[in-house]
């Protein structure tokens, strides 16, 4: 490993808090004499704005707490003031959280993080009351999250690193990124560019989705059915519906986001960033009134995010939100799923409309297809090539289809009919194997029992024999 050494910056911040020190005549160069020195290096002071606090108010009031509040040492006196007990400790617990995170240098965000564990110091009390806490610190050195984001719910990942940083121009919120395109797939967006093809056979589903959808309340359909029924592609249908304008005109500007619940929860070392991350989406849905959420595995949210046994999951977050009708969730699950995780929560399912989603026959994707589809173009006879006789026009093209359909089915129903006798037949001659083991089985006790008889029977009169001989 290689050895931790001390930045620059903190360097002149140590030099700096001793120069202040001395110049007030303090005995000490305590945590405060350091934090005051840390606000002048733009890292640290970058730092403490986008955690919530304000740079120029905290030296204020730092300056007047160590010109009023702290004494000096009288004039006839030596004035070389010593390092005091906690400033020792701050720059250890510093150099340690460096040294076992990995990295080589103590920068000032990591002696800023230390002086949070100085209980009794002022440094302390004045960021917690400037509104800088250690988690927003801590939250903004490993994730960019800043304190804004966090109020606004945006929590949004920005640039990890800190080196030349520029304060002025970081508030500008040149690093924010909309949450809905960082965890969520715009399924409109993809139906625009023609990467959704077209959903067959399942208008009455779509239908019943989208009455669910323009209601005012209950307005959150979950499609329940077995695996590869199509439950995503129900969503995907209707984005591209939606943006082919088939929808009622209520669902016009309506825009679905499929949640992308791997990217939620990666990266998130720290107790609040799932939360932070899923309470953007949230938010960011909400000033959106016509955004659709589709959570796809909805029984994934069930205990997402949640740590160390706490209850608040994925799926609580969403709870007010749903009730208070403020955003519209679209989810998809097994039946075996939906049983065992989704339907345990009572409140959750109050606010879901169930659906299911069966298979559909082969010969109604047919019949969509080629009512559907346009004819191919009809190829040019050669000049040579005979005269054909004009083909007759079917009367009713879809008479026709619903024909060929009605054949098609017949033809699966006598499949299954045969298939039906089939595991009859297995099923009597299972019967008549069954009969004939339990006569043999019958057979093989009543043998059991006469061998069992006859040898207690030689037995006794062998012991008879035996006591006549004796008398």
């Amino acid at each position: 490993m290689s050895e931790v050494r001390i930045s620059p910056e903190v360097e002149v911040a140590v030099t700096l808090a001793t120069r202040e020190a001395i110049r007030r005549r303090h005995e000490y160069v305590t945590v405060d004499h350091l934090l005051y020195a840390l606000l002048f290096d733009d890292a640290t002071a970058n730092v403490v704005n986008k955690s919530g606090g304000n740079v120029k108010r905290l030296r204020k009031e730092l300056e007047r707490f160590l010109d009023e509040d702290m004494e000096g040492v009288p004039e006839d006196e030596d004035a070389t003031p010593t390092l005091s007990l906690g400033f020792q400790r701050v720059l250890s617990r510093a150099l340690a959280h460096v040294q076992s995170s990995g990295d080589n240098e103590v920068k000032g965000a990591n002696v800023l993080v230390a002086i949070y564990a100085e209980r009794d110091s002022q440094a302390k009390t004045l960021l917690e009351e400037s509104g800088v806490t250690r988690l927003d610190v801590v939250n903004f050195i490993s994730h960019g999250v800043t304190k804004e984001d966090s109020e606004r719910n945006r929590g949004a990942l920005a640039s990890r690193s800190l080196e030349g940083a520029d304060g002025d121009e970081d508030e500008e919120g040149g690093g924010d990124k909309d949450p809905l395109d960082a965890f969520c797939t715009n399924l409109n967006k993809q139906a625009e560019e023609g990467n959704i093809d077209p959903l067959i056979g399942r208008a009455k589903e779509i239908d019943r989705v989208t009455q669910i959808l323009v209601r005012r309340r209950k307005n959150n359909p979950i499609l329940v059915g077995d695996a590869g029924v199509g439950k995503t592609a129900i969503a995907e249908g209707l984005a591209r519906k939606i943006v082919n304008k088939e929808v009622p005109e209520l669902l016009h500007d309506c825009v679905i986001y499929s949640l992308d619940m791997g990217s939620l929860l990666a990266g998130t070392r720290f107790r609040g960033d799932f939360e932070n991350r899923l309470k953007a989406v949230v938010k960011e849905l909400e000033a959106r009134p016509g955004s659709v959420l589709f959570i796809d595995e909805m029984h994934n949210i069930m205990g997402a995010g949640s740590a160390g046994g706490s209850t608040m999951d994925a799926s609580n977050m969403l709870k007010p939100a749903l009730m208070g009708g403020k955003m519209r969730v679209m989810g998809s699950t097994t039946y075996a799923e939906y049983r065992s995780h989704i339907e345990r929560d009572r409140a959750l399912v109050t606010d879901l409309v169930y659906g299911s989603l069966r298979h559909r026959r082969a010969c109604e994707y047919l019949a969509g297809r080629f009512l559907s589809e346009e004819p191919p173009p009809a190829e040019e006879p050669a000049a040579d090539a005979p005269a054909a006789e004009p083909a007759e026009p079917l009367e009713d093209p879809e008479e026709f289809v619903e024909e060929a359909a009605e054949e098609a089915t017949d033809n699966a129903n006598e499949a299954v009919d045969e298939s039906e006798d089939a595991v009859d037949e297995a099923l009597d001659d299972t019967r008549r194997a069954l009969r004939t083991l339990g006569e043999d089985l019958n057979h093989l006790g009543k043998s059991v029992n006469r061998s069992i008889n006859e040898a207690v029977g030689n037995e006794v009169r062998s012991d008879d024999e035996a006591a006549r001989e004796e008398e």
